[in-house]
């Protein structure tokens, strides 16, 4: 019977005969069936290929000689996600009512930046905090990113945020000072600060007060011993100060050092005139009273204006090309073009993020996060490794990162967002869907049609340009009309026959 014929057959695994032996290593049998037919060929789904590659990724971790590689990182979701299909802009459309808002729909640091006076360091200051308390910015929504490093280094949604100290600075002080741009356009706050010059670099340029210098050259003129010198000091410190503080707003505070520098010079001539008087009977304490304060006036002009000199270069201001959601821009950087040989490489954008085909240097990828503006790059290796130190340091510490929810599985990548916005427009130029109950409209019927409007709107517009309006040619039957005979006024034009009176 069939069934003894089955079980008569070799196992479809077997070894081969020791014909089929090579090296003395069995070679296996293609399996078949009994009817000599191929077995069927069973294809896995997507997602069991996914897992398996995940597996076979993890595995390969586990075998690598350098231990970050294979270090898992787990960053956790700062602001709460935005609800699907809410309305935008809501403050009730994240997170759950009984949770504290964070973000666009809730409280921000908006006028918490401010800029020191004497040492220009600009610095957050928000419920005792002075920092912000997240280590990465995704474009994806998601609610937590994990993974092994060289998993991460792969993700081209996530980035480092840089905050951009002095432009946030000027941002925060237009809102307290109520300089709002006269127009509806949401953007216009933020495409105004960024059209202002400054150093965006994380450097202090020489833009410090000259007070943090002098300050100490007026306490060494006190062991000069001569009065004058002793009250010249006095007057220049509560000078600097006062200049500090008028001068320390977006419009002025480049030119502090430029105005302060008739003092500046007024105070070294006059250490040098008294110097003259009292110096061949000054003891050493005095001498070296005036050692010190010339010496703390060279300091400044060294390390100050100086600085401020070699880095001028460093200011720029930038132009927005790209728009894309969540208030991120993509800008292009008018300005300090040694900025990439002097700080090294800012890192590359994907394509699919930034929707450029080639990432140059003068491109930056900026974000406003909570009335505050940061610089997002790409994880480098150094950022990685600090990333494992700082975990390692301390186990207990959590990486947190913020969500933009610019991306998502409906639209992917930028030239999806552009798509649908492109749709969206035209189904609102043509106030399709408006009705209830209207049925839906194909977005590629609306942009078609949207186009082939746009071709007609120039083709008329073409036509109308090429006709003479008030100048017509003489030979016109118009122009004869209008103009006067020799023997008296030109008469009166005949209307058309379907408005003659009939006899």
């Amino acid at each position: 019977s069939s069934d003894l014929i089955a079980m008569a057959a070799p196992h479809p695994l077997a070894a081969a005969t020791e014909e089929d032996v090579e090296d003395g290593q069995p070679a296996l049998v293609e399996p078949r069936h009994l009817d000599g037919r191929r077995p069927a060929v069973y294809n896995p789904s997507n997602q069991e290929l996914e897992t398996k590659t995940m597996r076979q990724q993890l595995k390969g971790y586990d075998d690598t000689d350098d231990p970050t590689e294979k270090f898992v990182i787990n960053f956790l979701r700062v602001n709460p996600m935005k609800k699907r299909h809410s309305s935008k802009g809501s403050a009730s459309d994240r997170g759950s009512p009984g949770e504290a808002l964070i973000g666009p729909g809730g409280p921000s640091f908006i006028g918490k930046v401010f800029r020191n006076s004497i040492s220009a360091q600009v610095k957050l200051e928000y419920d005792g905090t002075s920092s912000y308390n997240f280590h990465a910015v995704c474009l994806w929504t998601r609610a937590q990113v994990e993974g092994p490093i060289e998993k991460l280094k792969r993700d081209h949604y996530l980035f480092k945020p840089i905050p951009l100290l002095y432009r946030t600075w000027m941002y925060h002080e237009n809102h307290r000072s109520q300089k709002h741009p006269e127009t509806s356009d949401e953007t216009a706050q933020i495409r105004h600060i960024l059209s202002q010059s400054c150093i965006d670099m994380d450097i202090s340029g020489g833009r410090w007060s000259p007070l943090a210098t002098l300050l100490i050259g007026s306490f060494c003129s006190a062991l000069t011993g001569d009065e004058i010198t002793v009250i010249g000091g006095i007057f220049l410190v509560w000078l600097m100060q006062r200049m500090g503080v008028g001068y320390n707003c977006p419009e002025l505070y480049k030119e502090l050092r430029f105005i302060c520098l008739l003092p500046r010079l007024a105070w070294i001539l006059l250490l040098l005139i008294r110097g003259l008087f009292w110096l061949p009977t000054a003891n050493p304490i005095n001498v070296m009273g005036l050692v010190g304060s010339l010496g703390f006036c060279l300091l400044d002009f060294f390390f100050g204006d100086k600085e401020l000199i070699n880095n001028y270069k460093l200011n720029c201001h930038y132009e927005i090309v790209k728009q894309l959601p969540g208030r991120v821009f993509v800008c292009r950087r008018m300005g300090a073009a040694d900025t990439e040989v002097k700080f090294g490489s800012r890192g590359v954008v994907h394509h699919n993020v930034g929707g450029m085909g080639k990432w140059s240097n003068d491109l930056h990828l900026i974000a406003e996060i909570m009335g505050c503006i940061f610089e997002l790059r790409p994880f480098n290796n150094n950022d990685w490794q600090s990333l494992v130190d700082e975990h390692a340091a301390d186990e207990s510490a959590q990486m947190l990162f913020w969500g933009m929810d610019c991306y998502n599985k409906s639209v992917p990548t930028w030239t999806t967002v552009e798509r649908k916005r492109q749709a969206d427009a035209a189904r609102m130029a043509s106030k399709a869907g408006s009705r209830p109950g209207a049925e839906p409209v194909d977005p590629e019927q609306l942009l078609s049609q949207l186009k082939k409007t746009k071709e007609l709107l120039d083709l008329d517009q073409k036509l109308s340009s090429t006709i003479c309006h008030g100048e017509d040619p003489p030979t016109t039957p118009r122009e004869n009309e209008r103009r006067p005979s020799k023997d008296g006024p030109a008469a009166p034009p005949r209307p058309p026959p379907m408005l003659r009176q009939t006899s």
